[in-house]
């Protein structure tokens, strides 16, 4: 059976001043997507994540099968890179140190049907209000604030918290928007990304081979790990040095 997509936001930057307004925002997180339904827990390319993670969060699977939902977010912590965060995955004992950050919700139903119907203004009360009823203590989950923007200055204003708070940028969402099992386009202008970006000129002016594949490992570069990354397989380190 072929597995609903979750939503994603369009690849470019949004014109602040054609955005459909009040817009919520919310924190844009720098962690690993999750979806949890039907009792199983996914990454965002659909490929179930690492036992230890499974293991751990075990609990809130159970929470979502037994009230019906599926729900939509990010294993994250505030004060550990994303790097880091990928590598706790991977080692039950630091499974604990990570919090599922859920920005979105819907019922099973729904979930499942070709197009859900649910705006975004009642799904966000819906998982504010299933967090705060299986786990209080937000010892496992912990829902993500939605701010409401009414022009592109309160947008503005907010980045510039963001910005000051050591944050990497804003999820733009129109209230009044349904779920879609697919990247949202410019067009549809309900979903947008808000990141802080620094150009810098550069030249390349040469470079150093460090590393060749074995021809296992160019045989194995269709395999992806649980996060959707292609493994590479196994290297070998070319001769010559390297400075740092």
């Amino acid at each position: 059976m072929k597995l609903p997509k979750p939503m994603l936001a369009p690849n470019g930057e949004p014109n602040l001043d054609a955005l459909r307004y009040p817009i919520f925002a919310s924190l844009k997180l720098d962690g690993v997507r999750f979806l949890i339904f039907d009792g199983k827990m996914y990454s965002r390319n659909m490929e179930p994540l690492h036992p230890a993670v499974t293991q751990y969060f075990q609990q809130v699977i159970d929470w979502a099968q037994t009230s019906g939902v599926c729900l939509d977010g990010e294993i994250w912590r505030p004060d550990t890179p994303f790097n880091t965060i990928v590598s706790m995955m991977a080692k039950p004992e630091m499974c604990p140190r990570l919090w599922l950050y859920v920005f979105d919700t819907l019922p099973i139903r729904e979930w499942h049907a070709p197009k859900p119907w649910t705006p975004f203004r009642g799904r966000v009360h819906q998982y504010h209000a299933w967090c705060a009823e299986h786990d209080p203590d937000k010892r496992f989950v912990k829902p993500v604030e939605q701010y409401e923007c009414k022009d592109a200055d309160s947008v503005l204003d907010l980045q510039k918290g963001v910005w000051l708070n050591g944050g990497e940028g804003l999820m733009l969402k129109c209230p009044d928007s349904t779920y879609t099992h697919s990247r949202a386009t410019a067009n549809q202008n309900v979903f947008w990304k808000l990141k802080f970006w620094d150009t810098i000129n550069g030249r390349i002016v040469g470079f150093k081979q460090q590393c060749q594949l074995t021809e296992e490992a160019r045989g194995n570069n269709t395999e992806k790990s649980a996060l959707g990354r292609t493994k590479r397989g196994i290297r070998l380190r070319a001769s010559g040095t390297r400075k740092s």
